[in-house]
């Protein structure tokens, strides 16, 4: 059931993607599941298609994988299918080359992500989180596998608040839909 207001399900959606992720060991799979639930979307193939992005997509430390798993879910919200035309911002019909409603959205959580992290790659968000982590007083002689769990749980903070965030941006859009289907 789709939490009764807007702060509620910005709440679970952060909760449950703070389960997530580590339970399936994947930023995008644990944000793309958090909102998912969050909205009571459940679309298998969706995870499936955030499944390999996580560590900077396979790994490479490139575009954070929360990001990129939030963004599947602001295009299956959001977007249109291939034999459906494109939706620009109601404002925005008569401009060309208006952008449409999911790249808008992507847009603003990117734009989000890397004011919130100071920048939208994972490689160079997890060496802030690093150093952060060594400068930490409390940190000190923790072993290395123990400053390995330190370092996922950034990323696990990450991803719950990127969770939320997008949860966030999809509230009013969603209300509105099933409000036009009532």
């Amino acid at each position: 059931m789709v939490p009764p207001n807007k702060e509620e399900a910005v709440k679970q959606a952060y909760d449950k993607a703070r389960i997530y992720t580590p339970q399936y060991r994947s930023c995008s799979n644990g944000t793309a599941f958090a909102i998912m639930e969050t909205f009571n979307i459940m679309d298998n193939n969706v995870f499936k298609a955030a499944s390999g992005l996580h560590g900077g997509i396979g790994g490479m430390g490139d575009v954070c994988g929360s990001l990129l798993g939030a963004s599947l879910l602001l295009g299956l919200v959001c977007g249109s299918g291939p034999k459906e035309p494109v939706k620009p911002k109601a404002e925005e019909t008569d401009k060309p080359g208006a952008m449409d409603v999911p790249t808008q959205l992507v847009g603003q959580l990117y734009k989000w992500l890397r004011k919130e992290f100071g920048s939208v790659k994972c490689r160079i968000i997890r060496a802030r989180f690093e150093r952060e982590l060594n400068q930490d007083i409390h940190s000190k002689g923790l072993t290395d596998e123990e400053k390995q769990t330190a370092l996922f749980a950034r990323c696990d903070e990450l991803t719950a608040k990127t969770a939320a965030r997008t949860v966030e941006i999809l509230w009013d859009i969603i209300k509105t839909e099933k409000e036009k289907l009532e």
